[in-house]
């Protein structure tokens, strides 16, 4: 069973104009949020790339890449090349000011083994998400892969 799931843990911004008031603030939190987990759903490095910032760092399981140019290259285009396996995913908590915002989601992905066995990993990810001008600009991210139980 392969292990490599793709996974991308990113921190994205929203434009100071969208943070106008608390309500507002988290719809576009979870917005970019969204726009992020179906960009890695479709494989989308150009959409990927719109969302993050050239200095964007991501924490995996005790990786880090150091940039949007080492994230996408020897994260995400590598992790690419295997087919996407179907997953759930939930927000757990999105908090939001005009300076900066944050967002934390659970994820579930349901694997199948060669053996027939049911088995899959849990993926608690963590979002740091600032202001930009752009109105896009992924500062960084977090993820934590757990196994789970195989049936």
């Amino acid at each position: 069973m392969r292990r490599r799931i793709c996974l991308a843990l990113f921190l994205a911004a929203v434009s100071p104009a969208l943070l106008a008031a608390d309500g507002e603030e988290t719809a576009a939190v979870k917005d970019v949020i969204q726009q992020f987990h179906q960009a890695l759903e479709g494989h989308d490095v150009a959409a990927i790339g719109a969302l993050v910032s050239a200095d964007v760092v991501v924490l995996e399981n005790g990786h880090r890449n150091d940039g949007w140019p080492d994230f996408r290259d020897n994260h995400l285009i590598p992790e690419f090349k295997e087919p996407a396996v179907s997953s759930k995913w939930e927000f757990v908590k999105v908090a939001a000011s005009s300076e900066m915002a944050r967002g934390y989601t659970k994820q579930t992905i349901g694997i199948t083994g060669k053996d027939g066995k049911h088995g899959g990993y849990l993926v608690w990810s963590a979002y740091i998400l600032h202001p930009s001008e752009s109105g896009a600009c992924l500062e960084g991210g977090s993820a934590r892969l757990e196994r789970q139980a195989v049936e």
